[in-house]
């Protein structure tokens, strides 16, 4: 997606050639944020980590919202500074895209996490987590 009329493109996409073709999201995490703040909240810090643990080669998108009562950019630099984050932890840059929404509602102040996959494989993931859940509670204690 295209960011915001007004709003400068995003820094960083994907390489290009490596747009999923079916894609969805598998995981989405957000930090919250307070009013105008732009850097990486510390107490926020843990969620980014669970995210690293779950991309495992899969593709992010970081999408960074700014309030009607915060500036424009304010979006951006949320976006810029959780990307530098990802990218402190050695997560390869083609596998990041950001992308900055402002003049969201009030309340909005967050950046959304969302971990892509292919059509399906959440789906799939779910399918053998539920055939594994059934199967340990059929097999009678030994």
């Amino acid at each position: 997606p295209e960011p915001s009329s007004g709003e400068s493109p995003p820094p960083q996409a994907w390489a290009r050639g490596t747009q999923l073709a079916n894609p969805e999201v598998a995981d989405c995490r957000s930090l919250q944020y307070r009013l105008n703040e732009v850097a990486v909240p510390p107490l926020q810090e843990a969620v980014l980590h669970s995210v690293v643990k779950v991309l495992k080669g899969r593709r992010l998108d970081i999408v960074s919202f700014a309030e009607v009562r915060e500036e424009d950019e304010i979006a951006q630099l949320r976006a810029d500074a959780v990307h530098k984050w990802f990218l402190a932890q050695d997560i390869p840059e083609e596998l990041l895209r950001i992308e900055a929404v402002s003049g969201a509602e009030r309340g909005s102040r967050r950046v959304e996490l969302r971990v892509l996959g292919e059509s399906g494989e959440s789906a799939a993931l779910r399918r053998r987590s539920e055939e594994l859940l059934a199967r340990v509670l059929r097999e009678p204690p030994q």
